[in-house]
C-alpha cells in the first residue's frame, strides 16, 4: 500500500510540474535503501537493537541500536 501511494504520488502530474518517469520511481522503490528503510523504522519505532553484517545501517540507526558484526 505504502509502495503504490508512493508511486502515484511521484508520478502525478497534478502534484508536480515534472512527475518522476515511472521506471525511475520503481527502480528507486526496487533498491536496497528501502528494505534498509523499513527496517530501521521498525527497530526505532520498537526501541530494539540491530545487529547486521551491513554498514549502510551507521547512516539509519543510532549507534546504541546498532552492532556491526565483523565478516
Amino acid at each position: 500500500m505504502v509502495s503504490a501511494g508512493f508511486l502515484c504520488l511521484v508520478t502525478h502530474p497534478r502534484v508536480f510540474v515534472e512527475p518522476t518517469p515511472l521506471e525511475t520511481a520503481q527502480s528507486f522503490m526496487s533498491g536496497n535503501a528501502t528494505s534498509d528503510g523499513w527496517i530501521a523504522a521498525a527497530v526505532l519505532s520498537r526501541d530494539e537493537c540491530l545487529a547486521t553484517f551491513d554498514r549502510d545501517f551507521v547512516n539509519q540507526l543510532p549507534s546504541r541500536q546498532l552492532v556491526l558484526l565483523d565478516g
